[in-house]
């Protein structure tokens, strides 16, 4: 297993773990695509639409370079796969 180191990510936002939900949508908001959760509701599809681009492995592992959270979240698939 891989140990994270106690200094800053270099992207202040691409390390922050908090808050991703407001961001995503936002981000979803201005592409004018479906929001990820409306009210206490989370939206199956639009999960489904949000991720599609992440179902190939070379882009899920270029991204993960910059953002510590899914980069943890790639190393536990990692884990699991062995």
């Amino acid at each position: 297993m891989r140990v994270y180191p106690k200094e800053p990510h270099p992207n202040a936002k691409a390390a922050k773990s908090k808050g991703c939900l407001e961001a995503a949508n936002e981000a979803l908001r201005a592409a004018n695509r479906a929001l990820l959760k409306r009210g206490d509701a989370k939206l199956v599809q639009s999960y489904r639409d949000a991720s599609k681009d992440y179902r190939k492995k070379r882009t899920l592992l270029l991204h993960s370079k910059r953002n510590a959270s899914l980069e943890r979240f790639v190393d536990c698939l990692a884990e699991i796969s062995r």
